[in-house]
């Protein structure tokens, strides 16, 4: 959480109050640029399942990528609203922000990830006569449930080694 010192001047208070409208500003532009992501993510996945020939495995991946970019975009939209709008704090419970905050990972690693099983799935079917030496379930794990894996040990380390100090916002 971010602690406001009170300055009994006031250029001090009027500094804290600026700086108070900036954050909402960026945090406001935030949501509304995850907003535009995820509405063209939905789109595009519409696109995508509109498509006759949906049983190509290239597809399924971009179908996926794109599923998992909305995933992420909907939990930095919940993250800047919930956690990161104002300067009086969490508006959640602290399990509820560690959990926001391990979700928030999980997204993100899955949509790197969902990358990388796109890239690898070009270069197979490029480099290699088996283009369907990894199967569609292959993929599925190294795009969904390896993030899974990885945050949850990352969870379990955090959760092991934390400080009764340490909070989901860094302070400054």
């Amino acid at each position: 959480m971010h602690s406001v010192t009170t300055n009994s001047s006031r250029s001090g208070a009027r500094s804290t109050s600026t700086e108070d409208e900036f954050r909402k500003y960026v945090n406001d532009a935030y949501v509304y640029l995850y907003s535009i992501s995820s509405f063209c993510a939905i789109f595009t996945m519409g696109f995508l399942r509109s498509t006759r020939v949906l049983q190509l495995t290239r597809l399924y991946i971009l179908l996926h990528l794109y599923l998992s970019y909305l995933v992420n975009n909907v939990l930095w939209m919940l993250w800047y609203r919930l956690v990161l709008q104002d300067d009086r704090g969490l508006k959640l419970s602290a399990l509820s922000c560690q959990l926001l905050h391990a979700m928030s990972m999980y997204g993100m690693l899955s949509s790197y990830m969902w990358m990388f099983v796109e890239g690898l799935h070009l270069y197979i079917s490029r480099n290699f006569e088996c283009a369907r030496c990894l199967k569609m379930k292959m993929y599925i794990c190294l795009g969904w449930v390896s993030p899974a894996i990885n945050v949850l040990i990352y969870a379990i380390v955090r959760t092991c080694y934390a400080n009764e100090s340490d909070s989901a916002v860094v302070e400054h």
